[in-house]
């Protein structure tokens, strides 16, 4: 109970609105202009533009661009699967922990860790993240449901030598994973990275749509990347001023 008590405490403080300031709206790619991705580090980003986050909408085949001073990172995940409400909880170094909501009941630990990006499938499997902070990697899982038993379980589906910080599903159903070091695409129960080596550098999304051309539109900070799947590039792109 006193676990649960302190979950309660944090996901209070998780969940205070902090993502705030005025927002711009614009328009992309109309609004915006392409500059060398050679631009993009850190010394030369903070000084020369905007550092406001990109945030993206499709809205009638066109993407609108909002700009926010702040974006808060998501810590818990709920969703509602075939065998009941799930919670999946980040808290970092304090370790989180994956739950079961069985009807109006206190929810009950599956088991402590760090849980990001939990998720339905379209064929209704139910994924997850398990995120080791200290050494950088992760696991993608599963979660099930013992016909035997009824218990809950994972199965831990593949190792993960990065960190997710966003998932995307296109049109067509195929999984996307924008990590720390690349962006992957899952197929055979493998994230098989896209882009070479140090081309993604250590980017934070802040959203990600699909556009006419089936390219991936990513907001950053002060910027949007377009990652063509195809041909493997990546552009990079600064509102017009």
């Amino acid at each position: 109970m006193k676990y649960f008590l302190n979950l309660l405490i944090f996901l209070f403080f998780v969940n205070i609105n902090t993502s705030f300031a005025q927002k711009i709206n614009s328009k992309f790619p109309q609004d915006y202009e392409e500059v060398s991705i050679e631009l993009l580090n850190e010394e030369y980003w903070f000084t020369h533009y905007d550092n406001k986050n990109i945030v993206l909408e499709k809205q009638c085949e066109q993407i609108i661009v909002s700009e926010l001073t702040y974006k808060k990172t998501k810590k818990l995940w709920i969703v509602e699967s075939s065998f009941g409400g799930l919670l999946g909880v980040d808290s970092g170094q304090w370790i989180g922990g994956l739950y079961h909501i069985a009807g109006y009941g206190v929810p009950n630990l599956i088991k402590k860790m760090n849980v990001n990006h939990l998720h339905i499938t379209n064929d209704d499997r139910v994924l997850f993240f398990d995120i080791n902070y200290g050494n950088g990697k992760s696991t993608l899982n599963e979660i099930y449901q013992n016909e035997d038993t009824a218990d809950l379980e994972i199965e831990k589906i593949l190792n993960f030598d990065d960190l997710p910080t966003m998932i995307y599903y296109d049109k067509d159903g195929s999984f996307y994973v924008l990590g720390k070091k690349n962006i992957y695409r899952y197929i055979d129960r493998n994230l098989v990275p896209i882009l070479g080596i140090n081309i993604w550098k250590d980017i934070e999304p802040k959203s990600v749509v699909q556009d006419s051309k089936n390219c991936l539109i990513v907001g950053i900070r002060g910027g949007i990347l377009e990652i063509d799947i195809n041909y493997k590039s990546l552009k990079l792109f600064v509102k017009k001023k």
